[in-house]
């Protein structure tokens, strides 16, 4: 199962599992401060991610199936938050921005293409961007976290 990190109203914290009790707790979470990282995404469960992101999320055709947390300690486990370091090649990051829908604000995740260009977004839609433009929407976990 897809691991987020989350904090109780009493201010604990804790790795939960994504399920259908939490599900509307995290998707008022990620409609306010963005797509939550992710761990425990791995090739065993690769297709079950797959299909849970498509059925539940609707993030078809294209959601993002790699580790957005990728740091081995947890975030406020220790005294010393996590540094986020931008990446130094583009290609097969993940970006995340927010755009303005009837609703309010929605926040989309996409993954940068090999050109270093080209964004796919989760809906399959395409953009592209200038390196500056990447480079600003890079998928920060940490600023997401902390947020």
């Amino acid at each position: 199962a897809v691991k987020y990190r989350a904090r109780s109203h009493d201010g604990q914290t804790s790795w939960v599992s994504e399920s259908a009790q939490n599900l509307d707790e995290i998707l008022d979470l990620e409609e306010t401060n963005g797509c939550l990282p992710e761990r425990s995404i791995g090739k065993r469960n690769l297709d079950a991610v797959r299909q849970h992101k498509e059925d539940i999320y609707m993030r078809n055709p294209n959601p993002i199936l790699q580790n957005t947390w990728t740091w081995s300690s947890l975030p406020y486990s220790t005294r010393q938050r996590q540094q986020w370091k931008p990446p130094s090649r583009l290609a097969g990051q993940v970006v995340m921005e927010a755009f303005e829908i009837d609703q309010g604000v929605q926040f989309y995740q996409g993954l940068i293409q090999t050109d270093g260009r080209t964004v796919v977004w989760t809906d399959g839609f395409k953009t592209k961007h200038r390196t500056s433009e990447l480079q600003a929407l890079l998928y920060n976990p940490v600023a997401v976290v902390y947020s």
